[in-house]
C-alpha cells in the first residue's frame, strides 16, 4: 500500500482517539435522539452521525475502465437500494502504470453496511467481474465515524 494510503488510514484512525469514541459507536440513531450528534449547519455535522466505509484496489491502465464502469452501472446502483446507504465516491488515481482505486461509502449504521457486507462489516465485497478487471485488492474494508463532515 502507498504511503499516501498508509498516512490517510492513521489520520483517520486517530479521530477515534480525537473524540473519544469508544467503544465505537454501532447505530447512531439512538444518540440523535439523546442530542449528542447534531447538524451545525445545512451541510455540516459533526461528531460521526454517519460511518464511511474504505476500500482499495489497483488496475492496470487496460481494465481501469472495466472496472469504473462496473463500479457505477452495478455496484452504485445497488448500494442505492440499500436503505440507509447515504452515498459514494469512487475515487482514482494513476501511479507507475497502474489505476489505484478508493472506494468510499457512506452508511448510517454498522448494521446497514451488513446488509451489504453480510454479517463481518470488515469483510470486503468485491464481485467476480470486479474481480476480473482489477490487478489486486484490498481483502478488507476499513469502517470509520465520520467526525465532521461539510458535504
Amino acid at each position: 500500500m502507498t504511503a499516501i494510503f498508509a498516512a490517510a488510514r492513521n489520520v483517520l484512525g486517530n479521530l477515534r482517539q480525537d473524540y473519544e469514541l469508544k467503544p465505537p459507536i454501532r447505530n447512531f440513531s439512538q444518540y440523535r435522539e439523546q442530542g449528542v450528534f447534531h447538524k451545525i449547519s445545512s451541510t455540516a455535522w459533526e461528531k460521526g452521525n454517519m460511518i464511511a466505509r474504505t476500500w482499495h484496489g489497483t488496475a492496470t491502465l487496460t481494465k481501469a475502465d472495466a472496472y469504473r464502469s462496473h463500479f457505477v452501472t452495478k455496484v452504485a446502483p445497488h448500494l442505492k437500494d440499500i436503505a440507509g446507504h447515504q452515498g459514494a465516491y469512487l475515487l482514482q488515481r494513476e501511479v507507475d502504470g497502474r489505476v489505484e482505486f478508493l472506494a468510499l461509502t457512506l452508511w448510517d449504521s454498522i448494521e446497514t453496511i451488513k446488509q451489504f457486507s453480510g454479517p463481518d462489516p470488515e469483510r470486503a465485497t468485491v464481485e467476480p467481474e470486479g474481480r476480473a478487471a482489477l490487478l489486486s485488492f484490498d481483502e478488507l474494508a476499513r469502517n470509520y465515524e465520520v467526525a465532521y463532515s461539510t458535504v
